[in-house]
């Protein structure tokens, strides 16, 4: 209930945002897929992942720069194979770990349409399943930390007013295992990370 409040918050906030600081009144809408992995663990392989969410400039830093809010979900985790003996090979599967996040970024934008972007990332832990491959999946959340904090940095190409393209990566500064996760070794940090292609499609109010 908590993390649904601080979301409604956040959504209610833009277009207050927008009138104290004479932004357009639009927004836009971001999705991608991307790659997606656990720093820290053995015999960890990249996975797929995704984003998909809404972003809205806040406040107008120079002519040039930008201060952007959004509300993000993001599909994270890892592939994994843990040798459990000789006899038996080798365990596969997947971690997916699914989350809320509230990006906070300075955007810089040239007049040709080139940007890049940097911030910082809050992330609340909705979805925690362990996948393996032939087995029944089991809730995995209450091994990983239920917040997780990140930087995201990126650069892209506005073609016109309305759609742009470009890469993001998400890297994570929180130990996500502190809790007991299972991902080995249990002593070593464990940190997400996620690099997606980036499409927004810029939204015009009235």
């Amino acid at each position: 209930m908590k993390k649904l409040i601080v979301v409604i918050l956040i959504c209610v906030a833009f277009p207050v945002w927008s009138q104290e600081n004479k932004l357009p009144k639009d927004f836009s809408i971001v999705t991608g897929p991307g790659i997606a992995y656990v720093f820290g663990g053995e015999k960890l392989d990249p996975s797929f992942g995704y984003l998909v969410g809404i972003e809205k400039n806040v406040f107008q830093i120079s002519e040039k720069s930008l201060l952007n809010i959004g509300v993000v979900y993001s599909m994270q985790g890892a592939e994994y194979s843990e040798i459990i003996t000789e006899e038996d090979g080798s365990q596969s599967g997947k971690v997916s770990l699914g989350y809320i996040g509230l990006p906070i970024l300075y955007r810089h934008r040239s007049p040709g349409g080139l940007f890049w972007e940097a911030g910082l990332q809050t992330g609340f832990l909705l979805i925690g399943k362990d996948l393996p491959e032939g087995g029944e999946k089991s809730n995995y959340k209450e091994s990983v930390k239920s917040v997780d904090i990140s930087i995201p940095a990126g650069m892209g190409y506005w073609f016109n007013r309305r759609f742009s393209m470009g890469v993001r990566a998400v890297y994570g500064l929180t130990d996500m295992s502190g809790n007991g996760a299972k991902i080995p070794p249990a002593n070593s940090n464990h940190q997400n990370f996620l690099i997606t292609a980036m499409l927004r499609f810029n939204i015009t109010g009235k």
